[in-house]
């Protein structure tokens, strides 16, 4: 049977589990397909510090794969970098981010669609035969 992925929209962005290497603020380790909440850190250090949610719900995902208008999936990296959606370039272990894990990727089930987020999970026949041919693929 083909693997869950995570979808943006149309996208096919990345298979559900792969290990991040890194936790949640409560230590619960991180996997692509992970629904998390994100938290934007103001004053951090002072009494003053503060923490906001930025904008709800979003998802752990990586680039691993490239979808096209025509309906066609390419395998972009055979090891991608996972990050949260919405603040890729900020990294795991920014001080000013924090990242609440929510509901882990074992727990997500196939069809399950957040649409006001813009993620879903469902399995791609394209993305896994995508995947079959390039397994030596380098992230692009």
């Amino acid at each position: 049977m083909s693997e869950l992925k995570v979808f943006s929209g149309e996208c096919c962005l990345c298979d559900v589990g792969i290990d991040t290497g890194h936790t949640d603020v409560a230590g619960k380790p991180l996997h692509t397909g992970d629904i998390v909440l994100v938290y934007s850190g103001r004053y951090i250090g002072t009494d003053v510090e503060e923490w906001r949610p930025c904008g709800g719900l979003t998802a752990i995902v990586a680039g691993q794969y490239q979808s096209y208008q025509d309906g066609s999936i390419e395998l972009r990296s055979a090891t991608p970098r996972p990050f949260a959606m919405g603040i890729k370039d900020a990294g795991f272990d920014s001080e000013h981010w924090q990242i609440h894990r929510v509901k882990a990727f074992a727990d997500v089930v196939e069809g399950e669609h957040w649409p006001e987020f813009g993620f879903s999970y469902r399995r791609s026949e394209k993305a896994d035969a995508a995947k079959a041919l390039n397994t030596d693929t380098t992230e692009r």
